[in-house]
């Protein structure tokens, strides 16, 4: 099933990118390495997003030094602030899983509730897991001509929007297997 409507903020336009040329740039990335600026509730934080297609993701926040690793199916949250464990979560059980899975296809398996521009032609598609709204949804950003990966904003399943803006984006180039290591990670944070 695919709805299309515009979201809010956005108007529907026939020159936004097509669903099947997104789906095909989102594939064709092996790995990404950006900086990012996330914003939630107005309150901006940068660090640096590793990404290795399929399945491993890494966060890592500047000033906080908090830590976020997907690997393996799980995603761990180190946050030195919390006096508590790591949280972990099942990559499935979040939108990144979208961005994570081997088989992107916008059209199949994925309800696309919107495909939009914003004024300044960003493309914006609106995607969740049909069989799991309560996950929440991830809006994803495109630039076109060439077609790019911008950023996303992710509405969680507690209802809290975070947006990611992407900037200093390299594709396709090798990044170190330790980086995505959980177990690693999780000892590096025990002795903080």
């Amino acid at each position: 099933m695919l709805l299309v409507h515009a979201a809010a903020g956005h108007t529907a336009r026939a020159d936004t990118i097509p669903f099947d040329q997104a789906s095909a740039y989102l594939e064709e990335i092996t790995t990404l390495e950006a900086s990012f600026t996330q914003t939630v509730d107005g309150i901006p934080e940068q660090g640096k997003l590793y990404l290795h297609r399929p399945g491993r993701l890494r966060l890592e926040y500047g000033s906080e030094g908090a830590l976020v690793i997907a690997a393996n199916g799980a995603l761990l949250v180190f946050d030195p602030r919390s006096n508590r464990n790591p949280s972990r979560y099942s990559v499935n059980s979040t939108p990144l899983g979208i961005l994570l899975d081997d088989d992107v296809d916008l059209r199949s398996g994925i309800l696309v509730a919107s495909r939009s521009q914003t004024e300044d032609g960003i493309t914006v598609l609106r995607a969740q897991d049909p069989n799991n709204p309560q996950h929440g949804h991830i809006e994803l950003w495109f630039s076109d001509n060439p077609i790019g990966l911008r950023g996303w904003s992710i509405v969680d399943r507690t209802g809290t929007e975070i947006q990611m803006a992407l900037t200093d984006i390299k594709l396709g180039h090798e990044l170190p297997r330790r980086i995505f290591n959980l177990r690693d990670a999780a000892e590096q944070y025990a002795t903080k």
